[in-house]
């Protein structure tokens, strides 16, 4: 028997039991992420990363014409030096960001909420534009982690599911 079949063999138990005790993947029908899908307006601060946080959440949730749920974020953006040369210059610059989020139903009741953390760095050696472009990368990636960590805590709401939405 080959290594393959085994995992296979081995695999077939732990689907089974996912199956039998209700597991439902999050954005199958009946998912709390398909309760979430095209439902969900997004308020979160009017800056460049914002904006980026806005597309990304978008891109995971969808557009709703008429939403039932709305998503509201708030974002802290912590700059700070994360590397230095032996001559003290600073050669990496670090960007924490923190997300409040807080999700409500269309009559304003609070559905759940957290904070969500992450951090970026980009090398401040170089050309200026070199420098420039790698932060503005940087801002964008720590945009969409953020996006990504808030979505991946509100599908594991509880009552999202189908008997919930």
């Amino acid at each position: 028997m080959s290594w393959s079949r085994r995992g296979l063999l081995l695999a077939l138990p732990a689907a089974a039991a996912l199956a039998g005790c209700g597991f439902t993947p999050a954005f199958a029908p009946g998912g709390a992420g398909a309760a979430l899908f095209a439902a969900t307006a997004y308020e979160v601060p009017a800056t460049p990363e914002g904006y980026r946080l806005r597309a990304r959440l978008q891109e995971r949730l969808g557009l709703a014409d008429s939403p039932r749920y709305r998503l509201t974020v708030t974002l802290a953006l912590t700059p700070r030096e994360a590397a230095l040369s032996p001559g003290g210059d600073v050669v990496r610059r670090a960007l924490r960001g923190e997300a409040d989020w807080a999700l409500t139903d269309a009559s304003g009741e609070s559905l759940g909420g957290g904070t969500v953390s992450t951090f970026t760095s980009w090398p401040s050696s170089g050309s200026t534009i070199a420098v420039r472009t790698a932060e503005e990368d940087a801002r964008a990636r720590l945009s969409r982690q953020l996006a990504d960590l808030i979505v991946t805590e509100a599908i594991a709401l509880p009552g999202l599911g189908p008997e919930g939405a």
